[in-house]
C-alpha cells in the first residue's frame, strides 16, 4: 500500500470512529464499492449525501453505469431486529442537491456504483498477414472472425484463408496441461515397468529428456476454422472471439511440408501430379522407426485427414487428398521404441505443433 493513500491515511480515522460506537451513537461509517476509483469506508459527516460519498470516493470510473445504482441500508426495529433495505438511484441526478437519489446518508449505508454490462475496453484480438490494416483490435462480446476481418479492411487479393490459423490462449493452456500429463503418464509407466519384466528398448536417460520436452511445451492453441465460410455468411463457422485471440492470413500457399519419421523433412513446391508416396520420396523416404500404418494429413486450415492406402506400403489412392498448404505427418512406431502407448502421442504433439510455427513463420 502506498504511504498515502487514501486506505493508509483514513486506517486511524476509521478506527477511532468505530471504537467511538455505542448502543445510542451507531459507527460513522459508510461505504461504497464498484466503479469508483477508491471504494472502500468512509467517515460519515453531518450533512453527507450519496454525492458526497462518491467524490469521497475519488469519483466515478468510465466504465460506471449511471442509469442505476444500489443503495443499501441497515434498519433496527424496537426489539432490536436488524433488516436492510435496498433500492435503486440513477447515479445522474445524483449532482442535483435536491434529487430523491441524492439520499442523506446514515450510518452503514452502502453504495454500489454497477459497471456498463459487458464493458470490456481492453480486450483485444490479433490479426495478422493478409488483411488490409493488420494490427490489434479492441473487441466487444458478440464479435466474431468476419466482424474483425472486416474491420481490419478486408482480405488482400493475396490471402489464402484456407490457410487461415487462429489461436486462443486458453487451448493452448489446454495443451500445454496434455502435455505435463503425458509427461508423468511417460514417467510412472517406465517406473512401473521396472518392477515387472517386460522388456524396455529406452533407458532412463531417453525418458527423462522426452519427459522434460513435454514438460516445456507451451502448446500453439490453435483451433480449427473455416474462414472462407465464415466470410461467406455462414453462422456456424464465424467464430466468436474472445480477449487473447489471434488470427494470422498467410499469403497464397503452393507447397507441401512433410514432417516426422521421414529422412529429410521439408517443404516442397506443389505438385497437382503427385501423390502422398511422391512426397515421401522427396523426403528420401521414410525412416526404420517410422509407422507407414498411421501416416495422417494436416489440411491447411489445421483439420486432420487419414489417407486411404491402396496396399500396406502404398499411398497411391491418395492422391485426390493433398492440397496446397497440407502437411504430412509420420508418426514413430511406438512398438519400435517400446511397448507404452504415449509415444505416439507424443510425436503427435511435438510434430502439431512444427506444422503450425512452419505455417506462421513462413508469413
Amino acid at each position: 500500500r502506498l504511504k498515502y493513500s487514501r486506505e493508509v491515511l483514513l486506517a486511524p480515522i476509521l478506527s477511532k470512529l468505530a471504537s467511538q460506537a455505542t448502543q445510542g451513537e451507531p459507527v460513522q461509517i459508510v461505504s461504497i464499492s464498484g466503479a469508483v476509483k477508491a471504494p472502500g469506508s468512509y467517515p460519515l459527516e453531518l450533512g453527507d449525501r450519496a454525492f458526497d460519498l462518491v467524490r469521497a470516493a475519488g469519483g466515478l470510473k468510465d466504465s460506471a453505469y449511471l442509469l442505476e445504482a444500489e443503495f443499501r441500508r441497515i434498519t433496527a426495529d424496537d426489539v432490536g431486529r436488524v433488516a436492510a433495505d435496498y433500492r435503486s438511484v440513477a447515479l445522474t441526478s445524483l449532482a442535483n442537491q435536491g434529487s430523491k437519489d441524492n439520499l442523506a446518508l446514515q450510518s452503514r449505508d452502502h453504495l454500489t456504483v454497477r459497471n456498463i454490462p459487458d464493458w470490456n475496453p481492453v480486450e483485444s484480438i490479433e490479426v495478422v498477414g493478409e488483411v488490409k490494416f493488420p494490427g490489434v483490435y479492441l473487441v466487444r462480446r458478440g464479435e466474431t472472425l468476419s466482424d474483425i476481418v472486416n474491420r481490419a479492411g478486408g482480405l488482400t487479393p493475396d490471402a489464402f484463408s484456407g490457410g487461415a490459423i487462429f489461436t486462443r490462449l486458453e487451448v493452448a493452456e489446454l495443451e500445454k496441461l496434455r502435455a505435463k500429463e503425458f509427461a508423468t503418464s511417460l514417467r510412472n509407466g517406465f517406473a512401473a515397468s521396472l518392477l515387472t519384466l517386460e522388456v524396455k528398448t529406452a533407458d532412463f536417460e531417453e525418458i527423462v529428456e522426452v519427459a522434460n520436452v513435454l514438460e516445456e511445451y507451451e502448446g500453439i492453441g490453435r483451433l480449427v476454422i473455416d474462414l472462407g465460410r465464415a466470410l461467406a455468411g455462414d453462422q456456424i463457422a464465424d467464430l466468436e472471439v474472445v480477449d487473447g485471440d489471434k488470427l494470422v492470413i498467410p499469403g497464397k500457399n503452393s507447397t507441401v511440408t512433410v514432417v516426422g519419421e521421414v529422412r529429410r523433412q521439408g517443404t516442397h513446391a506443389f505438385q497437382r501430379n503427385f501423390d502422398l508416396d511422391d512426397y515421401v520420396s522427396l523426403s528420401a523416404g521414410l525412416t526404420s522407426r517410422a509407422d507407414d500404418k498411421a501416416v495422417y494429413i494436416v489440411k491447411a486450415n489445421g483439420s486432420v485427414t487419414v489417407p486411404k492406402k491402396a496396399s500396406w506400403v502404398s499411398f497411391r489412392a491418395s492422391r485426390q487428398t493433398l492440397e496446397p498448404g497440407d502437411s504430412i505427418v509420420v508418426p514413430i512406431d511406438s512398438d519400435y521404441k517400446d511397448s507404452t502407448t504415449f509415444w505416439r502421442d507424443i510425436t503427435q504433439i511435438i510434430y502439431q505443433g512444427a506444422i503450425a510455427i512452419v505455417a506462421v513463420v513462413a508469413l
